[in-house]
């Protein structure tokens, strides 16, 4: 009866305790993880009984441990030199340890090395023979299991936080600041980038090469509900004609020859995320036919594979080319070209915003010079005026090398644009062609000024043509000409 007894106090001790320990989680959400660690070596102490306990994490390669002796006050350094070596050694069955009072005396210790490098292993020592009973082991296992279940959440905390950091970086890296300008027409962009942003529609970004397509691909994806995904930028021009299926959608083991190991495709790799084709209008036929498919049914096959895969990427596309007048030559499908074209954008040429060239200049000026540690605070006037009027075929990418190039040779506090870095582009270098140069610039600036008024519309009394004074047929002309797409001005509904 007296056993009975003995042990059932033992079991209610045991059920208060673990009572107890259920409101260890809440007050370790708050600890860092030394904290945890520590204070798991207090507990455990403290529950059992113990004489003696050490507890050791791994983390980042490097140990976090804690040692703690039932009398206070005294040297565990050589008891906790031994726990480590019983933890190296691999060795989980019964075993003793010094008593850290007494080292000619020794403790019953049980050993508990974790399942992985993110759980806790310790050395729980007690003077008791016939330590650990089971309700001794019982304790422990719900003490490590609350600490390594708050543990595990402290590591993904922590990934989460240095993968918003990594996102944070990457972003401020590629986007330079974000979108920067003042002009009416880049406000125009920015005002279609936060229209169409929150939704799935697929967007055809046009514009000359330079002008920083991508950039407002990457500032849609970033203020769009897919922002937590990833986006993946794919360059049509740069891939070889007979990989390009591989790279976007993937192939299967031995499916050509080179092909060691199955690929997972761009396509797959966007999920719940954003895929960019860049240079839209370079993809060969066969697989202008295979992205219509994609767009149309949002299916897809491996290369080499059986498997129908849907594809649940948002699509964004940028061309520098004329697309309109590749579906006349017959070099782009109609069908794709009506199928990205959802929801145009088109980003003004430079020269077309040149109020925005200063904001521009200055921006670059603080990055470059703080990347070459130059002590650069102002921009000289004869340098800021040269780089106003020059024409900028290049566009915001050949500003942006100008800038670094004046950095780079910067003698001191001043930035000087030398004539020599922004030459005139070959053939407009001239008096005699300046003019009609200007004057081309200037009639597709008023033509795309009064398509922005009309919405698109070049016909009617309030089109386009009636504003400008032109019969419409030669304001069709004239769009032709300038290589102008009414359709990227009409207003959405």
């Amino acid at each position: 009866m007296r056993s009975e007894s003995a042990d059932s106090a033992r079991l209610r001790h045991a059920f208060r305790e673990v009572v107890a320990l259920s409101a260890l989680p809440a007050a370790w959400s708050a600890y860092r993880l030394p904290q945890i660690v520590d204070d798991v070596a207090e507990v455990l102490l403290r529950t059992l009984g113990l004489e003696f306990v050490y507890v050791c994490l791994f983390h980042d390669e490097l140990p976090i441990a804690a040692a703690r002796a039932k009398q206070g006050g005294i040297d565990t350094s050589g008891v906790a030199a031994a726990a480590e070596r019983l933890l190296a050694s691999g060795n989980s069955t019964a075993v003793t340890i010094p008593d850290p009072l007494d080292a000619t005396r020794s403790l019953r210790a049980t050993v508990s090395i974790g399942g992985s490098a993110s759980e806790l292993a310790f050395v729980a020592a007690s003077a008791d023979q016939q330590f650990p009973m089971e309700i001794d082991l019982l304790l422990l296992t719900v003490v490590l299991n609350l600490a390594n279940t708050v543990i595990s959440r402290k590591r993904v905390e922590e990934l989460v936080e240095e993968n918003v950091l990594l996102r944070n970086e990457i972003d401020e890296r590629l986007l330079m600041g974000s979108v920067i300008g003042v002009s009416r027409s880049i406000r125009s962009v920015l005002s279609n980038v936060d229209k169409v942003a929150p939704t799935d529609a697929t967007v055809l970004i046009t514009g000359e090469t330079g002008t920083g397509k991508e950039l407002i691909a990457r500032e849609i994806h970033r203020r769009s509900r897919r922002a937590g995904g990833p986006m993946i930028a794919v360059h049509s021009a740069a891939l070889p004609a007979g990989l390009i299926a591989s790279e976007l959608f993937g192939h299967e083991r031995g499916s050509f020859t080179g092909a060691m190991q199955r690929r997972i495709g761009r396509f797959e790799l966007a999920t719940r995320g954003t895929i960019f084709l860049d240079e839209i209008g370079e993809l060969p036929p066969e697989m202008q036919v295979a992205l219509l498919r994609v767009l149309q049914e949002r299916t897809f096959e491996r290369v080499g594979g059986i498997q129908t895969l849907r594809s649940e990427a948002r699509v964004i596309a940028a061309t520098n080319r004329d697309l309109l007048k590749m579906v006349g030559e017959g070099t782009f499908r109609e069908d794709l070209y009506y199928r990205l074209s959802v929801f145009p954008i088109h980003v003004p040429s430079l020269r077309e915003r040149r109020e925005d060239i200063p904001a521009l200049v200055e921006h670059f000026t603080k990055v470059f010079a703080r990347q070459l540690e130059k002590p650069i605070k102002r921009i000289a006037k004869a340098s800021m005026a040269r780089l106003m009027e020059y024409s900028w075929p290049g566009n915001v990418r050949e500003l942006e090398n100008v800038i670094e190039r004046a950095v780079i040779l910067a003698p001191g506090n001043d930035l000087i644009v030398a004539p020599g870095l922004c030459p005139p582009p070959a053939g407009k270098t001239s008096r005699r062609g300046a003019l009609p140069l200007r004057l081309e610039e200037m009639e597709k600036s008023a033509i795309e000024e009064a398509l922005t008024d009309s919405g698109g519309r070049v016909g009617g009394p309030a089109g386009a043509a009636a504003r400008l004074g032109l019969r419409p047929t030669t304001l069709y002309s004239k769009l032709r000409k300038h290589h102008v797409d009414p359709a990227r001005f009409k207003r959405a509904r």
